[in-house]
């Protein structure tokens, strides 16, 4: 049975004039739907970026993004509920009471109890990880296989606050996206340190400026920069990371500086991680950022390996949908978007 309940938020106009920042209004949004005890969360049309503070908020709630382009077939924001609430029935859910809150840009909706989805588990684990956690003596063959996939990470990122805006040799106008590589020999270099195990003399560095493009990510007149270096083994035989951490992390603002005079000074605040801080902070194993190398014995059928290339796991109900899965990684959402289409082919199956 469906049971209406008033959510009790009555906070309206999260934005970021009322609350100084977009960060802050987002914050406040999210304080206010955990106050709601809001279980699922449904964003209508909301075509901002949402920031790390609302989902640190949701800690791990379920988020449904609807992109404003997708409204009209919902019939618009104001049946978005409806719409919602009937797939939830039509998916021959069990009986609880998850609190459903249909947000738009503006403000925060009232939601409904409605009943528990049961829903097929899909996981974005890395592949090994996964393998590790679910599979048995039953399974052996796909864990042997796992095993010999490729999954050490050679990329560290540091993050930095800037007081300003580095200056650019050679260009008049802001650049939100850099590279220092300036030949393909000196990244045949950069790559040839870490074959033996070393961190690059010499990095291949990818920066953004995202502060560029949202200017809330920092305090007006201030820009924040994230930085990708490569190559950085995972497994070191030229020293430790634990110990070499902040040393590796001058040597990047160094080679910065070289490249973009001025930009030491501006550095008011930096973060380091490494290969294993990537993987203890995300679960990456090995500290790979795509859950394992994109090479061609890793891609298509291939990926994971064969015969679990589909998405679907030797587990009924469990599927891939992170970037151990084909494509593979990148911002894409494809691999989550073709387990989608997976687990509803086998809807029927798993009811």
């Amino acid at each position: 049975m469906i049971r209406a309940t008033r959510a009790g938020i009555q906070d309206g106009g999260f934005t970021p004039n009322r609350f100084g920042s977009r960060p802050a209004a987002q914050a406040a949004m999210g304080d206010a739907l955990v106050r709601a005890g809001a279980q699922l969360i449904v964003l209508a049309g909301f075509d901002h970026i949402l920031t790390p503070g609302f989902f640190h908020k949701m800690k791990g709630r379920p988020i449904i993004n609807i992109h404003p382009a997708l409204l009209p077939l919902f019939g618009g924001k104001g049946m978005l509920g409806d719409k919602v609430h009937e797939a939830v029935l039509k998916a021959g859910a069990t009986e609880s009471g998850v609190t459903v809150h249909h947000v738009q840009p503006d403000r925060v909706d009232d939601g409904e109890v409605i009943l528990q989805v049961r829903v097929p588990v899909l996981k974005d684990d890395d592949v090994p990880t996964l393998a590790a956690r679910v599979l048995d003596a039953e399974h052996q063959a796909i864990v042997d296989a796992i095993r010999h996939f490729q999954s050490e990470g050679v990329a560290a990122r540091v993050n930095l606050a800037l007081d300003g805006l580095p200056p650019v040799p050679g260009n008049d106008a802001a650049a939100a996206h850099l590279r220092i590589a300036p030949s393909l020999e000196y990244i045949e270099r950069a790559y040839d340190d870490a074959k033996y195990g070393a961190v690059s003399k010499e990095p291949f560095l990818d920066i953004v400026i995202p502060s560029l493009v949202d200017p809330d990510l920092a305090p007006r007149g201030k820009h924040v920069m994230s930085v990708l270096v490569q190559y950085t083994p995972y497994h070191r035989k030229d020293g430790e990371w634990s110990a070499d951490r902040e040393a590796f992390g001058d040597a990047v603002v160094d080679r910065l500086d070289a490249r973009l005079p001025g930009l030491r000074r501006m550095v008011v605040g930096r973060e380091v991680l490494t290969p294993p801080e990537l993987e203890a902070r995300f679960g990456l194993t090995d500290g790979h950022m795509y859950h394992g190398e994109m090479t061609l014995n890793q891609q298509l059928v291939l990926r994971p390996a064969p015969g679990w290339s589909q998405y679907r796991t030797p587990i009924r109900g469990l599927y891939l949908c992170g970037s151990g899965a084909h494509p593979g990684g990148g911002v894409t959402g494809a691999p989550g978007y073709n387990a989608a289409h997976a687990v509803l082919k086998d809807w029927a199956s798993l009811r």
